[in-house]
């Protein structure tokens, strides 16, 4: 969180932060028969475990309900999650998250909206989400109503 707390002042100068991660990834418990069979997983034989999409939910859950001090702390309880062992064997596919979580958790972020952007599922238990956290209107030169700024 701290790191992205620190980064966050990037922001008023036009920056735009990624975190980049996974909301579920465990290679031990993915499916890896059609990547060897077929080169490539696209047609997955399996739905996704109960215990990936339950994971999977309440990462959205948190990450819907928009930035600020509010943020940081559901991310920070995700880690708790009785869930979160099994979608996150070691930490470093969800750290990214917590750095976003601390880039869009400030005070003046409580309503910055999240957005679900994209998604896919991948080797059957393993889910990429892409959430946004405010909007990038303000920095782009275009305001609320969609008018370019002079």
């Amino acid at each position: 969180m701290r790191v992205g707390l620190a980064l966050r002042a990037l922001r008023s100068e036009g920056y735009l932060l990624i975190g980049s991660g996974g909301a579920v990834h465990n290679l031990f418990r993915n499916v890896w028969d059609p990547m060897i069979l077929h080169g490539d997983n696209f047609a997955q034989p399996t739905p996704p475990g109960t215990w990936a999409l339950e994971f999977r939910q309440s990462v959205e859950d948190v990450m819907r309900r928009g930035g600020g001090p509010k943020l940081r702390r559901a991310v920070t309880r995700l880690m708790k999650h009785p869930l979160f062992r099994d979608a996150h064997p070691t930490d470093d596919h969800f750290m990214s998250m917590c750095f976003a979580a601390g880039a869009a958790g400030a005070a003046d972020d409580d309503n910055a909206p999240g957005v679900l952007g994209a998604e896919d599922w991948e080797l059957t238990n393993m889910c990429n989400s892409q959430f946004t956290i405010g909007t990038w209107d303000e920095y782009a030169g275009v305001s609320n109503d969609g008018a370019i700024k002079a």
